[in-house]
């Protein structure tokens, strides 16, 4: 299995590890914190397009995705 994870550690109750070990499986990707997207959440608004670290990560997960349902594909 793969486990994505968004807004964990600093600030809240739950890590990485503590997630990983409640459900059994690694994680697999952490999107980082990014106080863009935590006031776009909170405004309940989508996070416009930007050069943050989350972005960026978003966009390298996305490419991952797709890379890995190809391979599956073929």
């Amino acid at each position: 299995g793969v486990i994505v994870v968004n807004r964990l550690g600093a600030g809240g109750e739950m890590t990485a590890s503590k997630l990983a070990r409640l459900l059994g499986y690694p994680v697999t990707a952490e999107l980082p914190c990014c106080p863009a997207l935590r006031d776009a959440e909170d405004g309940g608004r989508l996070l416009s397009p930007s050069l943050t670290r989350w972005a960026r990560r978003v966009d390298r997960l996305a490419g991952a995705l797709e890379d890995a349902i190809e391979k599956a594909k073929a």
